[in-house]
């Protein structure tokens, strides 16, 4: 399930990857399974979490599963760090839908720094996907799995706004939306016959 989603969401062998927001590692063994990388390249996969909890385990993914491509994973919030010149075939990130989901309450954590959705959205989200278009090649995709969730009595809008944000980026082409499959989404109860669902929405950056 996961291999089938990544080769729909990137119909190239990215040379180059970065994942933000890694979670409880299903990013990494779908990367394996795609053979993402290769020998030339000096990072062939990169990957961010705020939450320290998870890097021990990563580890162990990682070494688990051996192979000669290099996998760099780092401990910071994914709208602190600083690319440079990096740039990357291929960017992957699912990002917490507000409050919904609290993996810990580190202050490092997007549902602990920014109190309201506006917040949230203009200085975690949009931010991480501005940064991470910039570190983008030329013909690179960006592909985001990205939700409106129920959290405190309402519906929070997020993919209207976010998708009219990235249509708007420098050369930005839209590609495609694609269905994934869950088993429930966040802060709802699981209704008996009804198919939850999210939208791994992809974006193209064009040649100028």
């Amino acid at each position: 399930m996961v291999k089938h989603n990544f080769h729909l969401t990137v119909p190239v062998r990215a040379r180059r990857m970065r994942v933000e927001m890694n979670g409880y590692g299903a990013k990494i063994t779908s990367r394996r399974m795609c053979d993402v990388g290769n020998q030339s390249a000096k990072i062939s996969d990169f990957g961010c979490d705020p939450n320290q909890n998870l890097f021990e385990g990563y580890d162990g993914q990682i070494k688990a599963y051996g192979g000669d491509k290099k996998i760099v994973m780092v401990n910071a919030a994914a709208e602190d760090l600083d690319f440079g010149k990096e740039r990357f075939d291929t960017v992957f990130t699912s990002p917490p839908f507000f409050r919904s989901e609290r993996p810990t309450t580190d202050e490092n954590q997007s549902w602990v720094r920014y109190k309201n959705l506006d917040a949230w959205t203009n200085s975690f989200l949009l931010k991480v996907i501005e940064k991470s278009w910039h570190s983008l090649k030329p013909n690179g995709f960006l592909a985001i799995n990205l939700a409106d969730v129920y959290s405190e009595g309402k519906t929070n809008k997020i993919c209207d706004r976010t998708n009219d944000f990235i249509a708007n980026l420098p050369n930005a082409e839209y590609v495609s939306g694609l269905g994934l499959r869950i088993h429930n989404r966040p802060n709802k109860a699981k209704i008996k016959g009804k198919i939850n669902a999210e939208v791994i929405w992809v974006f193209r950056k064009q040649r100028k």
